[in-house]
Parts: structure tokens; sequence; C-alpha cells
């Protein structure tokens, strides 16, 4: 499986072609694509806006496809890891990133994110970036 950040799941909704190349390209060799629940809450939380009324129409026809993967309680113990190596190493992650990359991290898969800088610094976390930069 591969878990979907919140903001591959926004270049979706927005069309962005290289990101629909990727999924597509997953897609047709079988991959399972998933959300971790907190990915499910950014972008829900973010539908709510009166002017990206048209856009929850397709997010909601995107999150359809995606499997939810739910934190259990070995993610929070691997987010709890994560966030103490952070902090040891003087930097700092927001908690829902954190628990985004624990999720992924705990149930052995791959996310895929544009915040590479980010993520990078999580040890043990596979991690792809679907954008195309020139």
């Amino acid at each position: 499986m591969l878990i979907l950040d919140t903001n591959i799941v926004s270049l979706l909704v927005r069309n962005s072609e290289s990101v629909l190349v990727q999924y597509d390209d997953a897609l047709d060799c079988g991959e399972i694509l998933g959300i971790s629940a907190i990915t499910h809450y950014e972008s829900k939380r973010g539908a709510f806006d009166p002017r990206f009324a048209r856009k929850k129409v397709t997010l909601e026809s995107f999150l359809e496809n995606l499997e939810l993967v739910i934190p259990d309680f070995h993610t929070y113990e691997v987010a709890a890891q994560i966030w103490w190596d952070l902090k040891q190493a003087g930097t700092k992650l927001e908690d829902n990133d954190i628990l985004i990359a624990a999720t992924a991290m705990s149930f052995g898969e791959t996310l895929i994110s544009d915040n590479t800088k980010h993520f990078e610094r999580i040890k043990g976390l596979k991690l792809e970036n679907w954008i195309e930069r020139s």
C-alpha cells in the first residue's frame, strides 16, 4: 500500500497532471492507495470552505477510492519515538505530520508526499515524491 500525504490528495483534487499520472500508474500496477485518518481529517476540514464547493465533490470521489488507515496503539508508540528522535536531533515537526509518518511506518508502508524536507529527517520512513520539478 502507498499512503498519500495531505498535499498529494490536495494536488489530486486540483488535477495536478504529474500526480494524476503517478496515481493512475500506481493503480495500473495493482497498488492499493490509502490515507491515514489524519490526512482524511486534514482534507475534509478544508472542504468545508464554501469557496471550494466544486472541489469538495472531487475530493469525495478520490476519498471513496482510497483505503482509510486508522492509527492503532503501535502507531502512537512509533509517533512518540519519532517525536523523541526529532527532539534529540534539535528539530521539530508538527504532530499531524509525525502521526502521518508513524501511520505509514507502523504498517510498513511507503508515504507519498511533497514534504520530503520534513519527512527525510525520520529514520526508517519509506518516502516517495510524486511531484515533478523542472
